[in-house]
């Protein structure tokens, strides 16, 4: 199985594995909303932005553009679940932090 690499920068990767940690029930499950993201340490007008950011880059999918809803992780990062790679994600992902 090919790995992906992915380069992001320090608070995406900050908020992308405070989303990770989130997703313990099965595979493509999510009940995490944007409420949930200052528990990360990261103060929700920057949240905002760097989720929007992440949105761009389609690692993260919202149903809501202001993040109302819950916060999914895409087809592309959906491999950052250990466990959803054995029920089914296509992939094992690599995170490569830039500046």
């Amino acid at each position: 199985m090919k790995t992906e690499t992915i380069e992001i920068t320090k608070l995406e990767k900050t908020i992308l594995d405070f989303i990770v940690n989130r997703m313990t029930a099965e595979y493509g499950y999510s009940d995490l909303d944007i409420n949930e993201i200052p528990e990360s340490g990261i103060k929700m007008n920057v949240a905002r932005g760097v989720l929007g950011s992440l949105t761009k880059k389609r690692l993260i999918n919202a149903p809501d553009p202001d993040f109302k809803d819950t916060i999914f992780l895409s087809y592309k990062t959906e491999g950052l679940v250990k466990h959803w790679l054995e029920q089914g994600a296509d992939k094992p992902v690599n995170l490569i932090v830039v500046n």
